[in-house]
């Protein structure tokens, strides 16, 4: 007899199948969530810690403010001389400065300071506000285009990135240069029309779970809420960081053995690191926190249960920023960190030592896996409730018992195996666009950024790039840091600093639009994996409605099969 999906009030670790009545060993098992949240020792050890970092992050942010003393609103790009723009106490503790050295009181005329690229965003915060206004603005425009034209977004990013390769290729050939590595681009990008050819019908599907996971959202409006206050902490974590970081790098002193020269204080550097390593965290500690909602919420909307709150998708809201805190911020870190790795190990040449290539392959091996059980693990304690580890035994049992994945001569496992394809194609469409219009930002910055500083550099620099080779580099490079824009951030922050007196102000507005394109593509990103979450969670819930035999009713059944490629998505 089949058995049917656990409704408790306390999460179940065995259910029986309907295969003979055997039981299964740990499995995920829908309980509801609106019973009591189990924590382990180390969710909770974790959570601590996290709590204690955002307490230091927020207090010697706002210590760092109070102690500003430079004020970029009171000077004018391009003729920075004197002590424009410093505190009167700071004036004096120069003055105080040069008596010490030289016994008397020297004229403070005398000093010079080049421009400074957080002054940019401290004089004209517009620069930043306008590009992120029109970002939200693409974001929420980008999430309706999906239901409709799902399948246009899908086959325009593909060829998007068929195209890039051989397009470089015959610009090069036209530049003069040798016919090999234009050759192979060429060569490259016929292969990747060859593979889109051959896996059209999984890009066509990729399109149909995007649009799939919208509709599901959109069932549940509230879901939309819940993700945009969760939304707002982050960006307001976000616009936070960014006012300590560049408040930071308004604290001078003045010492003699610097001949009583205004220069930034010697911690900046270091509280500038972590602010961005911290951030980093409560980015993936928000990211996981959407992943939670989201699965709370399309699993309370697939499963019927008489004690589900009116609005259950706010309940979730409040239970993820709550009970389910300490678990949630043990999957961020796990996240933070594995993705730290990934960016360290791509600061080197691997790609030109073999050995170095399959260890890099390895890594990326090793730290995909890991980053998919973490985000099934957290799938699976939005259902369950459970610990953080606990959640990862259960969901990995479930899906290894569901014979989606076990069973190499079922067509479930084939299936099982295309879906991921999928899943892998929806994701580099969501990116792809992410950068496309973390580009866009980027450029309204940088031309807002030269109008503030009384330049034209950008328009000077499409002049400059004469060929297509240098503008298809130029684009290439902006692709490259809106896909790791975390990264960017770091390296402008901590490489402005170490340019205490400044960078020649020619640099600033390209500075400040790659400074923004990684912002926004932040921003994005966070946007989009929404419908990434939507389409893991009914991943998990297949798995768990065939451990169980469970047939959901109605259009509900169907598209838990077209996920994981047991019917045919219509787009």
């Amino acid at each position: 007899m089949a058995s049917k999906v656990v409704v408790a009030a306390v999460p179940v670790a065995t259910a029986t199948s309907g295969s003979g009545g055997a039981t299964l060993e740990s499995q995920v098992t829908y309980t509801g969530r609106w019973a009591k949240t189990r924590k382990s020792t180390i969710d909770l050890l974790c959570f601590a810690i996290f709590v204690g970092g955002c307490i230091a992050f927020f207090v010697s942010g706002f210590v760092i403010v109070g102690k500003k003393n430079f004020d970029p609103s009171q000077i004018s790009f391009g003729n920075i001389s004197g002590l424009d723009g410093f505190s009167e106490d700071f004036k004096q503790e120069i003055q105080d400065c040069q008596a010490e050295l030289v016994g008397r009181r020297l004229q403070v005329s005398i000093f010079e300071l080049e421009e400074r690229f957080f002054d940019v965003f401290g004089r004209d915060p517009y620069i930043v506000a306008t590009p992120m206004a029109i970002v939200v603005v693409i974001a929420v425009i980008w999430l309706g285009s999906l239901i409709k034209f799902a399948r246009f977004v899908a086959w325009a990013c593909t060829i998007i990135s068929i195209v890039l390769p051989g397009f470089l290729g015959i610009v090069l050939l036209v530049e003069g240069v040798d016919a090999t590595t234009p050759g192979l681009l060429i060569a490259y990008t016929i292969f990747l029309a060859f593979i889109a050819y051959k896996t059209r019908a999984e890009i066509d599907q990729a399109a149909g779970h995007m649009r799939i996971a919208v509709t599901i959202l959109l069932k549940k409006p509230a879901i939309f809420l819940a993700a945009f206050v969760i939304e707002v902490l982050f960006l307001l974590s976000m616009a936070a960081a960014f006012w300590f970081t560049v408040s930071s790098a308004l604290i001078f002193e003045a010492k003699p053995e610097n001949f009583c020269i205004p220069t930034t204080v010697e911690y900046v550097g270091k509280l500038q690191a972590f602010y961005g390593f911290f951030f980093f965290w409560i980015m993936h500690y928000f990211a996981a926190s959407r992943l939670v909602v989201v699965a709370m919420t399309v699993s309370g909307y697939f499963f019927e249960d008489s004690k589900k709150p009116g609005n259950y998708a706010m309940h979730a809201l409040k239970t993820t920023l709550t009970s389910s805190a300490p678990t949630i911020s043990v999957g961020a870190l796990i996240t933070a960190v594995t993705e730290y790795i990934f960016k360290k190990t791509q600061e080197r040449f691997w790609f030109l030592d073999p050995i170095g290539c399959f260890l890099q392959c390895l890594l990326i091996l090793i730290g995909s896996c890991i980053q998919a059980l973490t985000r099934f693990s957290l799938i699976s304690h939005g259902i369950s409730g459970e610990g953080f580890f606990t959640s990862a035994t259960l969901a990995f049992h479930t899906i290894k018992q569901s014979g989606l994945v076990d069973n190499p001569n079922s067509s479930g496992h084939r299936a099982f195996l295309a879906a991921y394809i999928n899943d892998r194609v929806a994701v580099f469409v969501t990116e792809l666009s992410s950068s496309t219009f973390a580009i866009v930002s980027g450029l309204i910055g940088w031309s807002l950024a030269d109008k503030a500083t009384d330049q034209n550099t950008l328009s000077e620099l499409f002049t400059l790039i004469d060929s297509a080779f240098l503008f298809v580099v130029f684009v290439f490079f902006f692709l490259w840091i809106t896909k790791r824009p975390m990264f960017g951030l770091f390296g402008i922050i901590l490489g402005t600093n170490w340019i205490p007196t400044g960078i020649p102000v020619f640099l600033i507005p390209g500075i400040c639009g790659i400074f923004i394109a990684c912002l926004a593509a932040i921003f994005l990103d966070f946007t989009a994996a929404v419908v990434l979450n939507a389409i893991d969670t009914v991943f998990l819930l297949q798995a768990i409605a065939k451990v169980n035999n469970v047939v959901y009713e109605g259009e509900k059944g169907l598209w838990a099969e077209q996920m994981t490629g047991e019917a045919v998505a219509l787009v």
